[in-house]
């Protein structure tokens, strides 16, 4: 079994299958072999844990149904390369997409609120990370090899303190004006030391995967 077409509205009721999927009583989905997974268009909650340790899996897809996803629920999925969030979540909990090791381009929906504890600790090849106006708390700490974080939000979210390599080398867009906004002192985001504000259509930011286009951002 290679690709799984999730429908389960409580995953405790799926049981075993002829196939080899199952949920143990921990309600972690198990089927080595899972590359691909889709979650149906009644789909409200991916649950805790499903997806922990699911090491060949690299393509998630997330329907707009979806309003929520459990902690650790793609842990250790260390050959996915790229999440899109859609709009319809509004938490990242704690260590939801921790140890995805191959993880290269987050975009996180409109209205995404907060980013939980570890949400993506030890994502080394991470690149880039897009976050909405909606943001609020960022209690993650992100990788320090970042090289982009693009944030639309005109009001600065909190943020933990960051590895001192990431304040370094990674540049921040933040909306136009917002500039002072983000150089508060008493703000973590003062640590950075490429801040730019996105202004006008002076240029275009293009996230690329695999030379497979993500997604872009115009200035």
């Amino acid at each position: 079994l290679r690709k799984v077409q999730w429908n389960a509205i409580e995953a405790l009721n799926i049981g075993y299958s002829s196939y080899g999927v199952y949920i143990e009583d921990t309600g972690v989905l198990k089927a080595e072999n899972i590359v691909d997974i889709t979650f149906g268009n009644k789909v409200q909650t991916i649950p805790v844990s499903l997806c922990l340790g699911l090491e060949k899996l690299t393509n998630i897809t997330i329907s707009n149904s979806v309003t929520s996803i459990g902690e650790y629920a793609f842990y250790n999925c260390s050959s996915l390369e790229s999440i899109n969030i859609p709009n319809s979540v509004y938490v990242i909990p704690m260590y939801a997409f921790s140890k995805c090791e191959s993880l290269k381009s987050i975009i996180l929906g409109d209205n995404v609120t907060s980013i939980g504890e570890g949400a993506f600790s030890y994502c080394s090849p991470m690149e880039s990370i897009t976050l909405p106006a909606t943001i609020r708390s960022i209690e993650c700490k992100f990788p320090e090899n970042l090289d982009t974080i693009i944030c639309f939000s005109n009001r600065r979210p909190y943020i933990c303190e960051q590895p001192r390599a990431l304040y370094k080398e990674c540049v921040v867009f933040v909306p136009k004006g917002s500039y002072l906004e983000y150089k508060d002192l008493n703000s973590s985001w003062y640590e950075f030391k490429n801040i730019l504000e996105l202004k006008g259509k002076e240029y275009t930011i293009t996230i690329n995967v695999n030379d497979e286009k993500m997604g872009s951002v115009k200035g």
